[in-house]
């Protein structure tokens, strides 16, 4: 039988091959094609391969994790009318925060100070793109889908929890301090999130900490998982469709 100590350990063990796993997988794409260039309209197979390595790190959160968090529900049911609708308002979210940013982006570039920063990608102009194909539209609705629900499990629900432990000193058993995650925790997964979207930009990682602390904040408050994934997919999807 297990003491505690051991127990914890195994935990530990558990957690950071779940966070690795995940965090090579989401570079799976990068290491297989060439990154979209910034405002521009990504391939099929680039969609394709990255809903993929979405689905595959989703497949191993749902897994993993009631191990994990044992009696803590996820994903059990559909989506209720209150959690669509609630996805609109975390949709409201994303766009308010991206205009914010390309308003003070624009302010920058007017004042003269634009040129000290690097090149800025991931916020484009909200303009109609051109004719899609059915095969794009069908591979950017999985990718928006898949993302959505990959990074709200993983960047607002479990890699908080992960790191609460070590920012608050409490242990890896299942009880309540590890089910809740911390300030310091949601903090750090925060700071990682933005970091994988720094290629686009300073401005993208702006964007990527604010909107991270917001969600995970959300929720903490009670909003469910549910409308943050829908939200956020609905985003993704707003914005491949304005390339």
């Amino acid at each position: 039988m297990d003491t505690p100590v051991k127990s914890r350990k195994k935990q530990h063990l558990l957690g950071l091959t779940l966070g690795l796993a995940c965090l090579m997988l989401a570079r799976l794409p990068a290491l297989l094609l060439d990154l979209p260039l910034s405002g521009t309209r990504p391939s099929s197979s680039w969609l394709w391969l990255s809903a993929l390595a979405a689905l595959l790190q989703l497949c191993i959160l749902l897994v993993a994790l009631p191990r994990l968090l044992p009696g803590r529900p996820l994903l059990r049911r559909f989506p209720t009318a209150r959690q669509i609708l609630a996805a609109a308002v975390v949709w409201l979210f994303f766009f308010i925060v991206t205009m914010l940013l390309q308003l003070i982006q624009q302010w920058l570039a007017a004042e003269g100070l634009a040129g000290h920063l690097p090149s800025e990608g991931g916020l484009s102009p909200l303009l109609p793109g051109a004719a899609y194909s059915l095969p794009w539209l069908a591979a950017a609705l999985v990718f928006a889908l898949s993302i959505g629900y990959q990074e709200e499990l993983l960047y607002r629900f479990w890699l908080p929890r992960f790191f609460s432990p070590w920012t608050a000193g409490a242990a890896i058993d299942g009880n309540d301090e590890f089910m809740t995650s911390g300030l310091p925790g949601i903090l750090l997964a925060a700071l990682l999130f933005a970091f994988g979207h720094l290629y686009q930009g300073w401005t993208a990682f702006a964007g990527a900490l604010l909107l991270a602390l917001g969600l995970s904040f959300a929720l903490r408050r009670g909003i469910s998982l549910h409308s943050l994934a829908l939200g956020h997919a609905a985003w993704n999807l707003f914005v491949l469709l304005n390339r």
